[in-house]
């Protein structure tokens, strides 16, 4: 093993202990410097990814998980990891090709095949919640402002139609919806 090889190993152990013992802001710094050392690294940039999920960074997560599969885009790790991160974002249809394409890479992962099962329903529970013709999408888990698990309608504030929060333009009248904290909660 390589001096270069040894130190990626040794950095990555270090990050995954630091991450075992609940320290996850010191795995992202430990894997900060590993990724910026080796920007090529698709598996240093992975383990960036997982830490920074892990210290409630999902959009640092998301970015890193998507250099990682640009960069590996043959890893189903990859992948699957991106495909959780998105989901806990409520970024539903992306999770869904996420799982999907890690399904490709390998149809017998167990993982990916409950995560499918999982996106599946938490897609189907949303339109459940859809009442009237409505889209009811999830609120944020601040429990400040939303206590967990409520649901509310929100809508475009152009038009007024209430759409599903993964919805990028409005359904009703083709406008670009700003981000779900941006749109008024109509209940």
């Amino acid at each position: 093993m390589d001096g270069s090889a040894g130190a990626k190993s040794s950095a990555l152990d270090r990050a995954r202990a630091a991450m075992a013992a609940g320290d996850a802001l010191a795995a992202v710094a430990q894997l900060s410097g590993l990724v910026a050392d080796n920007p090529g690294d698709a598996e240093a940039w992975e383990w960036l990814g997982v830490a920074q999920q892990h210290a409630g960074n999902l959009e640092q997560a998301k970015e890193a998980l998507e250099r990682a599969t640009s960069l590996a885009p043959q890893r189903p790790e990859g992948h699957l990891r991106l495909a959780r991160v998105l989901r806990s974002s409520q970024e539903l249809e992306y999770a869904v090709q996420e799982v999907q394409a890690a399904l490709l890479l390998d149809p017998a992962n167990a993982e990916a095949q409950e995560l499918q099962k999982e996106l599946a329903q938490d897609i189907r529970s949303i339109r459940d919640h859809a009442g009237d013709g409505f889209a009811a999408v999830k609120r944020s888990e601040d429990p400040l402002r939303n206590p967990p698990g409520a649901w509310a309608r929100l809508e475009c504030p152009v038009c007024g139609f209430r759409n599903f929060i993964t919805a990028r333009t409005c359904a009703r009248c083709g406008s670009f919806l700003p981000e779900s904290e941006d749109v008024r909660p109509v209940e």
